[in-house]
């Protein structure tokens, strides 16, 4: 019993040591109060235009489905990755620069979408 003593204060420590680190704060986002954007008004026809046929399943696209607004709220994040980097990565969307890529406001918008609550 006297081996064990060691190890649990050991184990307590190591413990207490693990739940006190603090760790960052949250970034918090406020809340978008610009101009109201819309899925069906401002962001379908975005994608249209920069995705499609490629994502769009109903013009032959065989990639993520970005045609509908549950599959655009899902993968808006990996999205918004795609189109903001280097033209010349070879991840960039739109891809092989076969359609016109966004603009930085054109990006803003699809933030500013998720920002005021993904409106239909």
């Amino acid at each position: 019993m006297r081996n064990v003593k060691p190890f649990l204060a050991l184990a307590a420590i190591l413990i207490f040591v693990a739940c006190s680190k603090k760790t960052a704060p949250v970034a918090s986002v406020e809340p978008y109060t610009g101009p109201a954007v819309s899925y069906l008004a401002d962001v379908a026809p975005l994608l249209e235009r920069s995705c499609s046929p490629c994502h769009y399943p109903a013009k032959d696209g065989k990639k993520v489905p970005l045609d509908n607004i549950a599959s655009v709220k899902k993968e808006l994040s990996d999205m918004l990755q795609l189109v903001q980097l280097p033209q010349t990565d070879e991840h960039f969307m739109p891809f092989k620069q076969k359609k016109q890529p966004l603009s930085m406001e054109e990006i803003e918008l699809l933030k500013n979408w998720a920002r005021g609550g993904f409106a239909e």
